[in-house]
C-alpha cells in the first residue's frame, strides 16, 4: 500500500488490512498477473496471465495487433493503453505508441559480382519499410535469404536469417560456390506481419581460385628471430586454368615445419609474429610483417628448416624451408629438466647432504626468448673477476632461500677438502662458485649443501 515492492508471494495474515488478498491459498502464494489493452480494435497475444515471483513479474513475447498500426492512422489512434491486474487490484501502464506496421522490404545494398566461395565486397543489406516508405526501426523480427534464380546450381552458405537491428539487416558472410551469370537472391520477413519476399539485381559469380602461388617470401633465408622477414611473402590467387582471379579472399599464414618447437631447453614456445590473417588486393596478398621468435640455428636441432603454410578454404601453399638464429644475448636461462629438482619429486631429483646434487644445474645465456646464443654472439670484453678468473663471461651461483647456516659447497679436483666437528661434521672445500661460459652455456660439477633441506625446500 506505500508503493514498497513486495518480496514474498505469499500472504499468511488474513486478518490485515486486505483481506480480500487471501481468499483461498492458491491466490495467496501463487498470485496471477493479468495484461490486457484497453483499445477496441486491438489484439494482445502471447501469454497475458503470468505468477509473480518475490514482487516480479515479466511478459516475454507478447505481441499487439491493432488497427492503429496501420497507415491513415493519426498519431493519436496509434497511442495505445495496457491494463495490468492482480488480487482485485488493477493498474493503468502509460500508454505505448505504435510505429505503422512493416508493409515492405527493400534492397539497400544490392548483390554484385563476386569470386565463387568468397563473401560479398559489400555485404547484401535490407531494410524494412510501413506503407510510407520509411524506416521501420522497432521491428522485431528477421530477414531469411535464398537463392531465387541459381544460374549455375550453386549452394548458398552462411548466415543465412538475420535479426533486424534499427529495421536494417545485412548479410555479412554469405557465399555461392559455382561459377555463374544470372544469380539472384530473395529476402524473406519472418514475423509477424505479411509481407512479400523481394528479389535483388541479377549478378554473377566468378570462377574460383583454385591455386596459390608464391612470388616471394623468406624461403631459401636466414632471419633473426623476432625479427621481420626480409623477404616478406607475396602471393598471386589463380583459377583452376592458372588464370589470375580478381579475388578479396583473406590467406592465413601458419607454421607448417617447426623445428623450434623440439628445443630441448624450451620446447612448444613458438610464435609467428605479425599480421597473419591478410586480404587479398584484387587477387595479390601482401603480408608485411611476419616473423618467428624462436630460432632454429645453434639450438641442437636434427632438421633446422621451416616453412610457412597459406590457407584458402581447404587448400593452401608451402614455402621452401628457411633458418632463424638466435638475437642479442639478453639474460640466462635454467631449463625445467636441468634444474637442481624441487622437493617432492622423488629419488630422481632428491640429493643427499653432503653429496653432490643429482642433477647438476646448466644455466644458458639466451636472448629475449630464450633463444640459446651462438657462441660468436657471447661478448669477448668481460671484465676479469676480484680472484682474477678470467674469461669472456663468468657466471656465479648462490644460495638464494635456505636456513640460517647451511652452506652451498663445491667440490673441487684441485682444492682438498677440510672437515671439522663430528656429529655433525662440518666439511669445506673450494669457495669459487663460479663457472666460465663455454659454448654458450655454463655448467658446474661437485655442488652440495651440507645440511638436509626443509619441507619447502632450497
Amino acid at each position: 500500500t506505500m508503493g514498497n515492492l513486495v518480496v514474498s508471494d505469499c500472504y499468511t495474515d488474513c486478518a490485515g488490512t486486505l483481506p480480500a488478498l487471501c481468499t483461498n491459498s492458491s491466490d495467496a502464494c501463487d498470485p496471477l498477473v493479468n495484461v490486457t489493452v484497453k483499445y477496441d480494435n486491438a489484439l494482445l497475444r502471447g501469454v497475458t496471465s503470468r505468477a509473480a515471483r518475490l514482487g516480479h513479474v515479466s511478459f516475454p513475447g507478447l505481441v499487439l495487433e491493432a488497427d492503429a498500426g496501420q497507415c491513415g492512422s493519426s498519431d493519436s489512434d496509434r497511442l495505445i493503453t495496457l491494463n495490468v491486474s492482480t488480487l482485485g487490484l488493477n493498474e493503468t501502464l502509460q500508454g505505448v505508441q505504435l510505429e505503422k506496421r512493416v508493409t515492405q522490404i527493400a534492397v539497400v545494398d544490392q548483390p554484385t559480382a563476386v569470386v565463387a566461395r568468397e563473401t560479398f565486397i559489400t555485404a547484401p543489406r535490407v531494410s524494412v519499410l510501413e506503407c510510407n516508405g520509411n524506416i521501420v526501426s522497432s521491428a522485431v523480427a528477421r530477414i531469411a535469404v535464398a537463392i531465387k534464380a541459381n544460374a549455375g546450381g550453386g549452394k548458398l552458405s552462411g548466415t543465412l536469417s538475420v535479426p533486424l537491428d534499427g529495421g536494417v539487416a545485412s548479410f555479412g558472410d554469405i557465399t555461392i560456390d559455382l561459377q555463374g551469370s544470372g544469380y539472384t537472391l530473395e529476402f524473406s520477413y519472418v514475423g509477424n506481419a505479411q509481407v512479400s519476399p523481394v528479389v535483388s539485381q541479377a549478378f554473377s559469380i566468378e570462377a574460383p581460385v583454385s591455386r596459390i602461388d608464391i612470388v616471394s617470401g623468406p624461403g631459401g633465408t636466414t632471419t633473426v628471430a623476432s625479427q621481420p622477414f626480409a623477404s616478406q611473402p607475396v602471393l598471386h590467387l589463380k583459377s583452376i586454368d592458372g588464370s589470375d582471379v580478381d579475388s578479396s579472399a583473406l590467406i592465413t599464414a601458419s607454421i607448417l615445419q617447426n623445428p623450434g618447437m623440439l628445443q630441448a631447453h624450451d620446447p612448444d614456445n613458438v610464435l609467428l609474429m605479425g599480421t597473419k590473417i591478410v586480404r587479398a588486393v584484387r587477387g595479390t596478398v601482401t603480408f608485411t610483417d611476419l616473423a618467428i621468435s624462436k630460432a632454429s640455428v645453434g639450438q641442437g636441432l636434427a632438421q633446422e628448416g621451416y616453412s610457412l603454410y597459406f590457407l584458402l578454404n581447404d587448400f593452401g601453399s608451402e614455402t621452401a624451408t628457411f633458418t632463424i638464429t638466435p638475437g642479442d644475448w639478453e639474460g640466462l636461462f635454467i631449463a625445467e629438466q636441468e634444474q637442481p629438482g624441487p622437493p617432492g619429486r622423488g629419488p630422481a631429483t632428491e640429493s643427499v647432504a653432503g653429496e653432490p646434487l643429482k642433477r647438476q644445474p646448466i644455466v644458458y645465456l639466451v636472448d629475449r626468448f630464450n633463444n640459446i646464443i651462438l657462441p660468436s654472439q657471447v661478448p669477448a670484453n668481460a671484465p676479469a673477476g676480484p680472484t682474477g678468473f678470467l674469461g669472456p663471461v663468468i657466471v656465479a651461483v648462490s644460495l638464494l632461500s635456505s636456513t640460517d647456516g647451511v652452506v652451498l659447497q663445491r667440490i673441487c679436483a684441485d682444492q682438498p677438502e677440510v672437515c671439522v666437528g663430528s656429529r655433525p661434521t662440518r666439511c669445506t672445500t673450494c669457495t669459487d662458485m663460479r663457472s666460465l661460459i663455454s659454448n654458450s652455456r655454463a655448467t658446474w660439477q661437485g655442488l652440495r649443501f651440507d645440511i638436509a633441506s626443509p619441507p619447502e625446500g632450497y
